[in-house]
């Protein structure tokens, strides 16, 4: 066959078998109208993870996989104080406090087959959101797409990209994920990207490195970002489930991209990130804090050691002694027992980013 012909036969293959598009993974469904006003005040908005972020899910083998998507809302296990924790952030939650989040998103990776199991699993749990999204993985499916299965980066950027489209201006966003898969380099370009310190044709560069195929890279980046700086969208905190432990190389990795204006906190467990939200005037603690506590050891099994791990870490050494020797069931806290949040590092950082700090951001998040 002549180079002619080959390339007549290569179109005519192409015309028949539409070119993929990553668009079609996303599915996204609203539960309640946003309930943010659109005066130009900030507002705070939280967008998640599910997967080993809110749920103890099982998916490193096809069995576990297989039994993970069969099971009843009421065998699903929340991860320990998520719902707590998730709960508390609210602005319900909060009376006559602005400080609590206006919204709830969770963008998931599971089909959407599990949506309504999903949903009767956050009801139960007593949550509060507006929206959810899925991967239809069928479409991966139906295009003869395995390996799409479990790559994840362009189908996440594409569904948050779009979810902060129907963003207020001035929106203030917080991500919460985990680091078994993808979530903290997903987090950390987006956050990049909204504030400006990545160009677009970098940005293709990371989503590339990421693992996207480069068409679904191509296509990401055709649109005018300019939308996000003209509504002004900030993100103010990434946090990260630390599933799988940290190498010391990534622990010394953390400061440099504070430096870059990537606020990453990586908690151990929602007591610990509950005490970080309330240092930043994010958190409540419904009942006061030694109830959520006695809730975390009775109904979630924390132990003693675990609390007092996440206290020293989080109250200066006074406030610390204090509960110590009081003992941590009956602890009061207030303002100034909480350490206060450096926030220099993040938030004046003017640093762009360059191509030589691609690579470091990748090991960081996939090491």
């Amino acid at each position: 066959m002549t180079e002619k012909q080959q390339s007549f036969w290569g179109q005519v293959l192409g015309l028949a078998k539409p070119s993929y598009d990553h668009q079609r993974l996303v599915d996204r469904k609203t539960i309640l109208d946003p309930p943010w006003s659109q005066d130009g005040e900030s507002s705070l908005h939280v967008i998640s993870d599910i997967d080993k972020t809110y749920l103890e899910t099982e998916f490193e083998t096809l069995r576990k996989l297989l039994k993970t998507a069969m099971e009843k809302e009421n065998k699903k296990s929340s991860v320990a104080g998520a719902p707590l924790f998730f709960r508390g952030l609210r602005k319900s939650a909060h009376p006559g406090n602005s400080r609590g989040a206006d919204s709830l998103h969770f963008v998931s990776s599971s089909p959407p087959q599990m949506r309504s199991v999903l949903r009767s699993k956050f009801s139960m749990d007593g949550l509060e959101w507006e929206s959810d999204t899925f991967k239809n993985q069928v479409y991966n499916i139906v295009r003869g797409r395995p390996g799409e299965l479990k790559k994840h980066v362009a189908y996440k950027t594409t569904a948050i990209l779009e979810l902060c489209k129907d963003l207020p201006d001035n929106a203030e966003l917080v991500f919460i994920g985990d680091n078994a898969e993808a979530d903290p380099y997903i987090f950390a370009g987006l956050t990049l990207l909204i504030h400006g310190k990545i160009d677009k044709q970098l940005y293709k560069e990371f989503l590339l490195s990421g693992v996207v195929r480069r068409q679904s890279a191509t296509e990401i980046c055709r649109q005018d970002f300019a939308w996000l700086q003209k509504k002004n969208l900030r993100v103010s905190q990434v946090w990260i489930r630390r599933v799988k432990p940290h190498t010391q190389v990534q622990t010394e990795g953390l400061q440099k991209l504070h430096g870059w204006g990537l606020p990453l906190y990586y908690f151990q467990n929602f007591l610990d990130l509950s005490l970080m939200a309330a240092r930043l005037g994010m958190f409540v603690y419904p009942k006061g804090l030694s109830a959520f506590i006695r809730r975390l050891i009775n109904e979630f099994g924390y132990s003693r050691e675990a609390v007092l791990t996440c206290f020293a870490m989080h109250l200066n050494k006074e406030a610390f002694a204090r509960i110590n020797k009081q003992g941590c069931l009956w602890v009061d806290l207030s303002a100034k027992d909480l350490r206060e949040i450096d926030h220099s590092g993040s938030e004046n950082s003017t640093e762009k980013l360059e191509r030589k700090h691609l690579d470091e951001l990748h090991s960081f998040c996939f090491e």
